[in-house]
C-alpha cells in the first residue's frame, strides 16, 4: 500500500517513501508519521489534484529551492535551514524543510543542498507522471541567488569553494538538458516563506 501511495498520491509521496525506507526497523517516530499519513488520507479521500490547464503537456514541474540562516541554541550561533517546494501549474504537491547538520560556509554550496533535494523530488514526480502516461514533463528549478545558479552552470566556480562531490550530478544533469534553472526574487520563492 505504501508503494501505491508513493506512485499515485504525490501529496504524500515524500512521507510514503520515507516510511518505506524505514520499514526494516520502525520506531515510534515512524509509527507516528504513519498515523499522521493515514489521518490525512482519511480526511482527503474525496480530494483530487486538478490541473486547470486542459493540456497536461503544456505543464511543467517547478521546483523552488531555498535556504536561510536562523538563530541557533546559543547566542551568536546560526543554523542553516534548507527548504523546497514542488509545484505543477501552481498546485503545491510537495514541500520540505530540513535543518542541515553540515554547515557549509558558502551560500552557493548551501543552495546546492536545497537544489539536490528539490531536484530529486521533481525527478521522482516526473517518473511517476510518466508511468501514468502523462509523458515526460519538463523540470524547472527556481533558485533565489546567483551563487547557486553559478554552481549549477559551473560559471566562475574556479574562483569559488570546491563543490562537494555529492552535488556534481546536478551539474551533469543540467548540461544534459534534464532541467532548466531560473533565478526568482526571494519574495516570489515559496520555499523561503516556509
Amino acid at each position: 500500500n505504501l508503494l501505491y501511495l508513493s506512485k499515485f498520491r504525490p501529496d504524500v509521496q515524500s512521507s510514503a517513501v520515507w516510511l518505506i525506507n524505514n520499514m526494516p526497523a520502525p520506531g515510534m517516530i515512524h509509527w507516528n508519521e504513519l498515523f499522521r499519513v493515514v489521518r490525512y488520507l482519511r480526511r482527503t479521500s474525496s480530494v483530487v489534484t486538478k490541473f486547470s490547464n486542459p493540456n497536461i503537456q503544456d505543464l511543467g514541474i517547478r521546483g523552488y529551492a531555498g535556504h536561510s540562516m536562523i538563530p541557533g541554541e546559543n547566542p551568536g550561533d546560526k543554523l542553516l535551514v534548507s527548504s523546497g517546494v514542488v509545484k505543477i501549474n501552481n498546485c503545491r504537491l510537495n514541500a520540505f524543510t530540513r535543518y542541515n547538520v553540515d554547515q557549509p560556509d558558502n551560500t552557493g554550496i548551501a543552495g546546492m543542498g536545497s537544489v539536490n533535494e528539490v531536484l530529486r523530488k521533481c525527478r521522482k514526480l516526473q517518473a511517476s507522471l510518466e508511468f501514468l502516461n502523462f509523458g515526460s514533463l519538463p523540470i524547472i528549478i527556481c533558485v533565489d541567488d546567483m551563487a547557486t545558479k553559478a554552481y549549477i552552470y559551473r560559471h566562475g566556480t574556479d574562483k569559488m569553494h570546491p563543490l562537494p562531490e555529492k552535488y556534481v550530478w546536478i551539474q551533469d544533469a543540467v548540461e544534459n538538458g534534464y532541467f532548466d534553472v531560473q533565478v526568482v526574487d526571494q519574495k516570489e520563492n515559496p520555499s523561503v516563506l516556509m
